[in-house]
């Protein structure tokens, strides 16, 4: 042998070389081999060819080639044992092929002793947690099966009371508007018809029946706010949306005052309750009429929209505006019976919302409203 380089590294072989080398055993990162070879012929102008095998990895030698260089890569664990020869022109071959002998070892993971320990060490781990989940099942199934008997009883008390609570809701729903509701749009009617009536006359009771024909007419847009605020079937928030939209049109179309409503044309399922649905509502409204009372403007933009967390509302007229500091008492004070400012920060404060008005003289007047929606979810449950 005239050289060995082993995965990279050169090997020690004698100047003159070696006809036998013994590696041992070599880690698994040691498997490419380069290996040298040459022979010595005493006849002049003689040429010798090679003949190799490496025992573990070919079955029979290779073909005679002058090469004397032989390059192994990637071999796999084992013993190997690499053998070359010389072959001179006349056939004639080396009495004695020439060797290098090694092993190499698999990888600490591919050992068997580290496979069976591995093997061990699972089952052990599998055996311990398998005991201790068999002990842990034990005790939850008794925790459950206690736990489903209690919330089969607690869900069928829930179910009849929010079956009964619907009925309820519905009945009353029913009644406001066929009885009460309908009486005073009659009385509403007759006011009318005695105010005109009445004009033919001597116009005294004039002033007295237009006053019943208000009432009446206040008393039947309340009422039919309270009958949409318990009927279950409006208990969404798209219901909310219209009605705001609508009462919006409805006020500003008579005044002739020009807005924008904004808000989601498909708002997702997200159930209100009958309070805050109201409360939201009766906020909104008390803004509105506070813009048409007050404001003087003629442009109004609501923005109502909505987020994981909470419901927003906006509204901002350019109107002639006021100053906080001196804005009188009696903005903040009920008005027949009514609803103020005060009334609307108080209606945001229970419900755990936030409610602010800002406002310059000359340029107009902003109310915001926040709802979190967990509060909203909560009223929702607890019906």
């Amino acid at each position: 042998m005239g050289g060995l380089r082993i995965a990279g590294e050169d090997q020690p072989v004698s100047e003159l070389g070696d006809a036998e080398i013994q590696k041992g055993e070599l880690g698994h990162t040691k498997n490419n081999f380069q290996i040298d070879f040459f022979g010595l012929s005493f006849r002049p102008g003689e040429t010798l060819r090679y003949q190799y095998m490496l025992e573990g990895a070919d079955s029979d030698w290779s073909a005679p080639s002058e090469l004397r260089t032989v390059t192994y890569a990637n071999l796999k664990p084992g013993s190997y044992r690499f053998l070359v020869r010389a072959i001179n022109s006349e056939g004639l071959t080396s009495e004695r092929p020439a060797m290098v002998s090694f092993r190499i070892l698999s990888p600490i993971w591919l050992r068997w002793w580290f496979i069976t320990l591995a093997i061990l060490l699972t089952v052990a781990m599998a055996f311990l947690f398998y005991r201790y989940r068999t002990a842990r099942l034990h005790e939850v199934n008794a925790a459950l099966a206690d736990a489903k008997r209690a919330e089969e009883e607690l869900g069928r008390a829930r179910e009849e009371r929010i079956n009964e609570l619907e009925r309820v809701r519905i009945r009353i729903a029913t009644d406001l508007h066929d009885d009460i509701g309908a009486s005073l749009t009659q009385i509403a009617i007759l006011s009318e018809v005695a105010q005109q009536q009445n004009i033919k006359g001597n116009g005294g009771a004039a002033a007295p029946l237009k006053s019943i024909a208000l009432a009446s007419n206040e008393l039947v847009e309340t009422m039919s706010d309270i009958v949409w605020a318990i009927n279950p079937q409006r208990d969404h928030l798209q219901d909310l949306i219209h009605r705001m939209r609508r009462f919006a049109s409805d006020l500003f179309s008579a005044k002739g005052i020009v807005f924008d409503f904004e808000a989601p044309e498909l708002a997702p399922d997200i159930p209100l309750g009958p309070n805050p649905r109201r409360e939201v509502f009766l906020i909104f409204k008390e803004s509105l009429t506070n813009i048409v009372k007050h404001a003087e403007a003629t442009h109004v933009q609501i923005s109502f929209g909505f987020s994981r967390e909470s419901l927003m509302l906006r509204i901002s007229d350019d109107g002639k505006g006021f100053s906080i500091q001196s804005l009188s008492a009696a903005l903040f004070a009920a008005e027949k019976g009514g609803h103020g400012v005060l009334s609307m920060r108080k209606r945001a404060t229970e419900m755990n919302g936030q409610f602010e008005i800002t406002s310059t003289p000359g340029a107009g007047t902003v109310v915001t409203f926040e709802l979190p929606l967990e509060n909203v979810a909560i009223e929702r449950r607890t019906r």
